[in-house]
């Protein structure tokens, strides 16, 4: 037994790693701490006491012995005052003591020390009389704290030497007790856990039978929780070789499943794969087990593609995202893939879903292709094409749509039709309309007045019925310049039939008019005194040409004669106005300068007064703006000239018949050119006309002016010389009261083969 103790209490337990011998260090350690500090703590606290006691002393000595040394001292008993101070300095800590007056006497006892802890310096008095005191000296007492440190430093040492062997044997007594109690089973279960296998799963833990008393400690309880955790394992392996025959079956039909996806499904780490389905192969052309994994990515993807993989492996992003595949055949197919992160062996991987998207992008691109051409197309058209829903809010807004109202599509896509376009009547009804019947809903010459100028519009409504949804489109057509062509086409096929009348109307009249010309002005020279056959036969008829002239003049023969002379050219003039419509021919084409022809024009007209006719050029502002290098034209410049002074005579009548004028009158020209015609546009701000008058203004003999002020030949007859005659065109706008503009345009060379 005693062997035994001796063999636990060998020093050489303090370098073991036992579980024991550390368990007694540590008890060691931690006692012996507990124990120096608990040992300080108490010296600290004896050390305050005895500290404060030897202050308490000397306030003892100043309540106690102060008197009887005052006394003394007074008496100068020397022998009484030394015993008093021996008697203080047998107090514990008062090293040495002195009682002093200046320059008197000195009284010491004990020993000076040179660093004393505390010198107590009190005054020495003493009472005379009633009410007088007087100071005999000053008593100085010395202490040392020398005393206490040492009576301190003993009690530690005793302390310490007393509590380390108390340790030490407990320590003893605390390893005995482990190594009985402890270490015998930890060692029984650490050697039982280390021969334990899993194949060994029946065989129990069980302590010796000396340990048998002590069957319901916590070793017991640890073996029997060991002995129980052996039974769970082992069922717990059973039911593992079942789960990896499950799992085997399992991984078998994941294995068919993934076969047969339609997409290429691979498990890899971002740099390797670690398994692939047989699609993925097959849609680079694979077989297999042809390629190692190892050699996989870098074989089957550029350099581009890699780099997006392994950037996504590495992220939260799920895609889809695109990459190039490269094929067998060394050819390049794009991939869609798709990332999920899942556990596969034990390890976070990637689970990547790729799917061939060659065709699809193909088609996308075709689609793509053909949205833009049939944008280009719709884009492209002079008509405005706007899209609306039943809601009539815009769904298509094309390239002219936006060209005309200034709003660019990205806006008006959404927004009501008639917001955008409020000036051109859309009602929602039409719209309806169109769409309940499904069959187009058509609207012609729509008059709209936009910038004081009156347009025409043609608008088609058609039903749209596309993915599900009824729609409509709408087109808008600006028809102002087929109007106008319309209306040109009437008037010429108007003017023919009038010209056809004119020429038959002015070969009949023209032979009787002729006669009528003749024989007015042959009976004028009859009655002329010149003639000498007119006086011979006055005198035959028994009287004198003065007494006929005297006689005509009185009966306004004469004025009768010149107004039938002058009524006949007027009539003549029609005549051969008349003619002008039927006929090309005796057409004296030339080369012009027609800016030369225009100034002449203005020149002729502005001598041009007539009060008869209310307008003087004087007053009017002749306004030119002639584009430089304008070529030369063949034309007929007489016939080009009467033209200007038909329409500039007929804006000057304008004017003077416009009264309720703000601004100054004016006659605008304006001359241009492009490479085959020249342009000619002349404007007044006259009375203007309204839109009937404007529609005959070139018809013949239709006039707004005063009866015997104008024929209604000038404008027609003008508009014979430029259409039919020069090939040209011309044609009018107007306002009432704000003025009229004729629009030339004259070829600048002609085919005089015909």
């Amino acid at each position: 037994m005693f062997k035994k103790i001796y063999k636990s209490i060998n020093l050489k337990f303090f370098f073991d790693r036992k579980l024991s011998n550390r368990i007694v260090m540590y008890v060691i350690l931690c006692s012996s701490l507990i124990t120096i500090f608990t040992t300080l703590f108490q010296l600290y606290i004896d050390y305050r006491q005895d500290k404060k006691a030897l202050y308490d002393n000397i306030y003892l000595i100043e309540e106690s012995y102060l008197q009887s040394i005052s006394s003394s001292l007074y008496n100068f008993d020397i022998d009484q005052i030394k015993n008093l101070l021996y008697g203080i300095l047998k107090f514990k800590g008062i090293e040495y003591i002195e009682i002093n007056e200046t320059g008197i006497y000195r009284i010491a006892v004990g020993n000076k020390i040179s660093s004393p802890s505390r010198i107590t310096n009190i005054p020495i008095y003493y009472k005379v009389s009633n009410n007088k005191t007087t100071k005999l000296g000053n008593m100085m007492i010395f202490t040392s704290l020398q005393d206490i440190y040492k009576q301190l430093f003993r009690k530690f040492l005793f302390i310490l030497g007393s509590n380390a062997i108390k340790t030490f044997l407990v320590s003893i007594f605390i390893l005995i007790i482990i190594r009985l109690l402890v270490t015998k089973n930890l060692t029984t279960i650490a050697d039982y856990a280390e021969k334990l296998d899993l194949n060994k799963l029946d065989e129990k833990l069980v302590f010796s039978k000396r340990n048998s008393f002590f069957q319901s400690d916590e070793f017991y309880k640890v073996a029997s929780a060991i002995n129980d955790l052996r039974l769970r394992l082992k069922d717990d392996i059973t039911s593992i070789k079942k789960y990896e025959i499950d799992l085997k079956s399992s991984e078998d039909r994941f294995r068919q499943l993934t076969n047969a996806s339609w997409e290429a499904l691979i498990i890899h780490d971002g740099i390797n794969i670690l398994l692939a389905n047989d699609y993925f192969y097959s849609m680079f052309g694979y077989e297999k087990g042809e390629l190692p994994f190892n050699e996989i990515f870098t074989k089957l993807f550029d350099h581009e593609s890699l780099v997006l993989i392994e950037k996504y492996s590495y992220s939260d992003f799920i895609g889809p995202y695109e990459i190039k595949g490269i094929v067998k055949d060394s050819s390049e197919i794009l991939i869609e893939v798709r990332v999920r992160r899942i556990q596969y062996k034990g390890q976070k991987v990637l689970l990547s879903a790729m799917r061939d998207i060659t065709e699809r992008v193909w088609a996308e691109e075709e689609v793509k292709k053909l949205r833009n051409y049939l944008k280009n197309i719709i884009d492209s058209m002079p008509s405005i094409i706007a899209g609306v829903n039943t809601n009539s809010e815009i769904t298509l807004w094309n390239l002219k749509a936006e060209e005309k109202t200034n709003v660019p599509a990205e806006e008006a896509i959404g927004k009501k039709l008639e917001t955008i376009l409020p000036y051109i009547p859309i009602n929602t009804h039409d719209i309806e309309m169109a769409i309940k019947n499904k069959t187009p809903h058509n609207k012609s010459k729509v008059i709209v007045i936009e910038d004081d100028q009156k347009i025409f519009y043609d608008i088609t409504i058609y039903p749209l019925i596309a993915n599900g949804s009824i729609d409509a489109v709408i087109r808008i057509d600006d028809t102002t310049e087929e109007v106008k062509i319309e209306e040109m086409i009437v008037q010429y096929e108007k003017m023919l039939s009038v010209g056809e009348l004119a020429a038959g109307m002015a070969h009949e009249i023209n032979n009787p008019l002729a006669g009528i010309l003749h024989n007015s002005q042959v009976i004028k020279n009859r009655f002329s005194e010149k003639n000498n056959k007119n006086i011979y036969s006055a005198i035959e008829a028994g009287t004198t040409m003065d007494k006929l002239n005297t006689y005509l003049t009185n009966r306004n023969i004469h004025k009768m004669l010149d107004m039938v002379i002058d009524s006949g050219e007027r009539a003549a003039k029609i005549v051969n106005n008349m003619l002008s419509f039927s006929r090309k021919s005796s057409l004296d084409f030339s080369t012009y300068r027609i800016d030369d022809l225009l100034d002449q024009a203005i020149e002729i007209v502005s001598n041009d007064y007539n009060l008869k006719k209310k307008y003087d050029f004087k007053n009017i502002n002749i306004i030119k703006n002639y584009s430089n290098n304008i070529p030369d034209i063949q034309c007929d410049g007489n016939m080009i000239q009467q033209v200007f002074l038909n329409i500039i005579k007929n804006g000057a009548y304008a004017i003077s018949e416009r009264s309720n004028r703000a601004d100054s009158p004016f006659i605008k020209i304006l001359l241009n050119h492009t490479d085959d015609k020249i342009i000619i546009d002349i404007e007044d701000n006259g009375s203007g006309m309204d839109e009937q008058t404007r529609k005959r203004i070139f018809e013949p003999f239709f006039t707004t002016k005063d009866v015997g002020v104008g024929t209604g030949l000038g404008l027609s007859v003008s508009y014979f010389i430029i259409v039919e005659n020069h090939s040209g065109n011309l044609s009018v706008e107007s306002t009432e009261d704000v003025g009229t503009k004729f629009m030339l345009e004259i070829p600048i060379s002609q085919d005089l083969s015909s």
